[in-house]
């Protein structure tokens, strides 16, 4: 079962690939995610 932040994530990655044709790159997926760190969308995902 995913956590709420884990299920945004994976929205996003899944909205953003279907939009753009290619997956979000880490940096984008924390900007989407207002995070400081790009480590802690490694651990989202």
């Amino acid at each position: 079962m995913l956590t709420k932040k884990q299920k945004k994530v994976l929205d996003f990655i899944e909205t953003f690939t279907s939009k753009n044709g290619i997956s979000p790159t880490h940096n984008e997926m924390r900007k989407y995610l207002k995070l400081s760190s790009v480590s802690t969308v490694n651990h989202y995902i």
